[in-house]
């Protein structure tokens, strides 16, 4: 229980940060509707920026998060984690490629590490 807890919580977390992306694409989606050049403006390409550098991020956080828990949840069944019944070897195939598939970490991670330096150079030009 120790060891599954953390997994759980992380699910239930990336669950509802994947909520707030859902809203904000919608958002996204809703002021192409209403204008279909909304983002060529300073404001909507700042945004577009941000949401860019969001989604690199979460995409290198769930990918390696996933990988993790299933492995966890595996280790955590002993032997039965290799059994068909027990569901785990089909979401390995299915999401432990996505760690590469999905681009690595650490090139997702450099994504969105560069917006913050860049927003963080600005805020501190600014005052």
């Amino acid at each position: 229980l120790r060891l599954l807890m953390p997994v759980t919580a992380t699910a239930y977390a990336l669950h509802f940060v994947g909520e707030e992306m859902n809203r904000v694409y919608g958002m996204l989606e809703g002021m192409l509707r209403r204008d279909p050049k909304a983002l060529t403006s300073k404001d909507g390409l700042e945004f577009l920026a941000e949401v860019h550098a969001a989604t690199a991020g979460l995409k290198a956080v769930v990918a390696a998060a996933s990988a993790n828990g299933i492995e966890t949840c595996r280790k955590l069944c002993g032997g039965h984690g290799y059994s068909a019944l027990s569901g785990l070897p089909t979401m390995a195939v299915d999401y432990l490629s996505a760690v590469t598939l999905e681009g690595t970490e650490q090139v997702l991670s450099l994504q969105t590490a560069r917006r913050l330096l860049k927003v963080l150079s600005r805020a501190s030009k600014s005052g």
